[in-house]
């Protein structure tokens, strides 16, 4: 991990000859870099820089010499021409010393603060049932939606009167005792991976994994066999992965793929006995997918025991 370098190493520098120098400054663009040549010492701390065939009086500080080349950031023109620069580190030697900025090591430290990122730990209210797989569904919907990690993008909809200020209140982010590092981590966590997990239980005394992404980001291996695995289709496909453990029929993993108004299934499970079992309802599952609209295109079941 590369620590952050102290950020008052970086000074503001000033054209103090402003006004012989102020239309050389309208060559320059901000944000861009500028190579400086120091020519010649005006006193301990100001030097005589030539950038761009302009010449500035500047205060560099201590540690630079004429004759030295020095990399320089344009950031304005008002009141006088005006540059960042690295203090202390001439041209010769940045590439042996590397600095990031503040904002990047704070992101360094959080992705590195917890182990597993991007992980919604909830259990749903123990009095939901299988036989009742609407309510379960929406409480899992409620759960993600509610768990901090869309805060932001929920104040801009709030904002555009698209969200009540009563849902904004139940976000993790307005509760006593707010863990700000472990929200912030698993935002960037969904940011980098393009892919939301939840984990908890779904009723009473079952547990699932749940994860859901744009198929485009996802690796080859989380695709329903069929899908495409070239570029990315225009299209908005999504990929729900989820992981139970059941009674009667032991480990099973669901990946499921919607878009454009079609699914394809992909179930594998550990043994033939509930292979067989899954296969003998399919017709069933089809049926109720067909009852919300959804068309199934494709759907199989395979034994893997390494799932």
């Amino acid at each position: 991990m590369i620590s952050p370098e102290p950020i008052v190493r970086i000074l503001p520098v000033l054209g103090i000859e402003a006004e012989r120098t102020k239309q050389g400054a309208g060559s320059f663009v901000a944000g861009n870099q500028y190579a400086g040549e120091i020519l010649s010492r005006v006193d301990s701390h100001t030097f005589t820089v030539r950038i761009n065939q302009a010449l500035f009086n500047m205060q560099l500080g201590q540690g630079v010499e004429p004759g030295q080349s020095i990399s320089l950031t344009y950031l304005n023109a008002t009141p006088v021409p005006t540059f960042s620069y690295l203090a202390g580190i001439a041209q010769n030697e940045r590439s042996e010393h590397i600095e990031i900025s503040r904002t990047a090591g704070l992101i360094d430290l959080y992705l590195n603060h917890i182990s597993e990122t991007g992980v919604v730990h909830v259990d749903l209210p123990v009095n939901l049932l299988p036989a009742h797989p609407k309510a379960v569904a929406e409480k899992l919907q409620a759960s993600i939606a509610l768990s901090g990690l869309f805060y932001e993008s929920h104040l801009a909809d709030f904002t555009l009167g698209k969200r009540s200020i009563e849902l904004i209140r139940q976000e993790p982010q307005n509760q006593e005792g707010f863990d700000t590092t472990h929200i912030v981590a698993s935002q960037l966590d969904v940011h980098e991976q393009h892919i939301v997990r939840w984990s908890g239980q779904v009723w009473s005394g079952q547990a699932m994994d749940l994860a859901i992404g744009r198929d485009q980001y996802l690796p080859k291996k989380s695709r329903t066999k069929g899908d495409s695995e070239g570029q990315p289709s225009e299209q908005n496909t999504y990929t729900t992965t989820l992981v139970l453990e059941l009674p009667n029929i032991g480990r099973v993993a669901v990946t499921m793929s919607i878009g454009d108004e079609q699914m394809s299934i992909l179930i594998d499970t550990v043994s033939q006995d509930s292979e067989q079992l899954l296969k003998s309802n399919t017709h069933d599952l089809s049926i109720a997918l067909k009852g919300c609209g959804l068309e199934l295109n494709r759907m199989q079941v395979q034994v893997n025991e390494q799932q």
